[in-house]
């Protein structure tokens, strides 16, 4: 493996400045549930608790310093622990790749799913990417994608016409809207009791 990476190792792109940009845009995305001033710190605590060592402990504060203010770029050792911890390929830092996995930003662009949906599912338990490969297949999916679309287009005219200042909107709109909602929760539960008539799920 290090080999293999050592191999790619381009030193000319490889450098302490376009390692240090590539490095925050990832952490701003890993840890992005977290406050900006508090990403660098969770990413310290989690290396020292997959890769502790004392040499470690006593270096990784110090180097996540130097590598955020250009002066350091770290060791390919490093940096396989690095893309290892965070899920990412480790051509993101040694080459111009732009994605932090190079497989899921290929099925964004063929499923026009966001990145971030791919790897959702791609991490998800083998048994819910079961029930989730047989639920998209089912024959009324498509409809349910249709009616939550209408549903959301309705609410949004709702949010209009209330906007601007037509406080009372008509009965019949209003029946309409809720009749969108319970074609929803009907072809939800139409899809769900079939597969369960098929002993799918």
């Amino acid at each position: 493996n290090l080999e293999r990476c050592t191999r790619r190792y381009d030193a000319g792109y490889y450098t302490a400045e376009n390692f240090a940009v590539k490095f925050k845009k990832l952490l701003d995305y890993r840890y992005s549930h977290l406050k900006e001033h508090k990403r660098r710190s969770a990413f310290e605590a989690e290396y020292l608790e997959l890769f502790q060592t004392n040499e470690e402990k006593n270096n990784i504060s110090s180097s996540v310093k130097q590598w955020f203010s250009y002066k350091q770029k770290p060791s390919i050792e490093k940096l396989m622990n690095i893309c290892e911890m965070l899920d990412c390929d480790i051509d993101y830092f040694l080459t111009p790749q732009e994605e932090f996995k190079k497989e899921f930003s290929q099925a964004s662009t063929v499923t026009g799913l966001s990145y971030e949906s791919i790897e959702k599912i791609c991490k998800l338990k083998t048994s819910n990417k079961t029930t989730l490969n047989k639920f998209i297949l089912h024959s009324l999916f498509n409809n349910l994608l249709q009616y939550v679309d209408c549903y959301i287009d309705s609410e949004m005219m709702c949010v209009i016409l209330k906007r601007d200042d037509r406080s009372t909107l008509s009965n019949d709109y209003i029946k309409q809207h809720e009749l969108k909602k319970l074609d929803i929760y009907k072809t939800f539960d139409n899809i769900i009791v079939d597969l369960l008539n098929q002993n799918i799920l």
